[in-house]
């Protein structure tokens, strides 16, 4: 491909050969003559020295915290026997990212076998996935006449993922108990830390537990017994559909879902709970429950792999679950409930048989209905309407009314009470 240089002086060359035509004066001819030579000089070295380049890209990790920085190492190799005089490279990135240090277009020259490596950090504030490359390489012939253009499409994927901290133990009153160990208290005793009472003394107990003021009291070998603590299976369904697509400047609807699972997830496998997820996006990504550091990467990676789309119908829910999971899960769900078809799905599932918790984020205080007289009918419009839909749905499960600027822990807590007494008034 010619550059700049070379179509300028192609283009003297014919402005000279016409102007010696239309002038008849063979001077113009000969000044043609000297780029010419010079052309075909520089054409000729360039078809026998075409560039062999390798290029690569590491990045130490697949998957950083939201905030993190990201750093990015280039390696650039001439392969050939013949030095590059010029070589312009460019590393694509996505349209998130900011570069916080150096730079991901390089300007450089290579001797025949040189390696060089260049570095450079990004910083991407957004929780997905996203793809770093291709890599652009434009090589210019030694004379600047012609350039080759190359692209090394070596794509490589990175995700960003939410700030995961540890949230107060926040309970969901299970139902159905499982036999393995769990944060739990169950009415039986086992192995547990909260007291139950004091019993007569086997001979396979634990001498740790004797109760020697029990002992002196009875005149028999008496211990302290403690409630079994037992877990549980949660299944966290999250409504990941377009319409609750609800954003401005500094808040995204759809990123707090995911980030909102997340947590909930790391604590409940903090407390030994197995957890499952189940995401409604523009497919269903679903991952069957299990324990462990393990299963909270596999969430991650399902979280981040997700796509919002309106391709499904949620109030198939009624028909899927029951395939896939037992009626002793309990169900986490995590929607904000602005449609009819979301609300008769989770009244559905209740009325099948299963134990559900419903997320409710609100984001009326986040939504901007402009500088109109009606802003604030409508805002309380809305309000009324959502005390509505709380009020309905609190029938059948226990409903956390979440106002997005307190911690989901928080709110976990005070709607859990809230929950109690209201079960304790029916």
């Amino acid at each position: 491909m010619l550059t700049l240089k070379g179509f300028t002086i192609i283009s003297s060359i014919v402005i000279l050969i016409i102007l010696g035509a239309a002038s008849n004066d063979p001077r113009f001819y000969l000044l043609s003559l000297f780029p010419f030579l010079y052309l075909v000089i520089a054409l000729v070295t360039f078809m026998d020295d075409q560039p062999k380049i390798k290029v690569t890209r590491e990045i130490q990790e697949e998957i950083f915290s939201e905030g993190t920085q990201i750093d990015v190492e280039l390696k650039v190799m001439n392969e050939g026997s013949k030095r590059l005089e010029r070589l312009i490279l460019e590393d694509l990135l996505p349209d998130d990212s900011k570069i916080i240090k150096g730079t991901n277009k390089i300007v450089t020259s290579l001797e025949p076998f040189e390696i060089k490596c260049f570095r450079y950090s990004i910083l991407i504030k957004k929780v997905g996935k996203y793809f770093v490359g291709p890599i652009n390489l434009v090589v210019f012939n030694r004379f600047g006449i012609s350039k080759d253009n190359l692209i090394f499409d070596n794509k490589q994927e990175i995700k960003i993922s939410p700030q995961v901290q540890l949230l107060r133990k926040i309970s969901f009153l299970p139902k159905h108990l499982k036999f393995w160990p769990g944060e739990i208290v169950a009415k039986k005793m086992g192995i547990g830390n909260e007291f139950y009472g004091v019993i007569e003394q086997e001979e396979s107990t634990d001498i740790k537990r004797i109760n020697w003021k029990a002992i002196a009291r009875t005149g028999k070998i008496m211990k302290n017994a403690y409630h079994k603590e037992v877990g549980t299976e949660f299944v966290i369904i999250v409504d990941f559909r377009s319409i609750n697509n609800i954003e401005n400047i500094n808040f995204n609807l759809l990123e707090l879902e995911i980030k909102t699972t997340l947590l909930v997830a790391y604590r409940l496998l903090k407390d030994r709970f197995r957890i499952g997820i189940l995401i409604i996006g523009d497919k269903l990504y679903r991952l069957s429950p299990s324990f462990g550091k393990k299963q909270f990467s596999k969430i991650l990676s399902v979280a981040l792999d997700a796509k919002s789309g309106n391709n499904l119908d949620i109030r198939l829910l009624r028909y899927y679950i029951p395939l896939i999971f037992p009626i002793n899960m309990h169900l986490i769900v995590i929607t904000p409930a602005i449609d009819d078809a979301s609300i008769l799905s989770i009244i559905d599932l209740v009325r099948q048989g299963y134990q559900l918790t419903v997320i409710i984020p609100s984001v009326l205080n986040l939504l901007n209905f402009g500088s109109t007289q009606y802003d604030d009918v409508i805002r309380n419009y809305l309000k009324i309407e959502r005390k509505t839909l709380i009020s309905k749905l609190a029938k059948y499960c226990y409903v956390v009314d979440w106002n997005v600027n307190i911690p989901i822990d928080i709110e976990l807590e005070r709607n859990m009470e809230i929950w109690k007494r209201y079960r304790r008034a029916y």
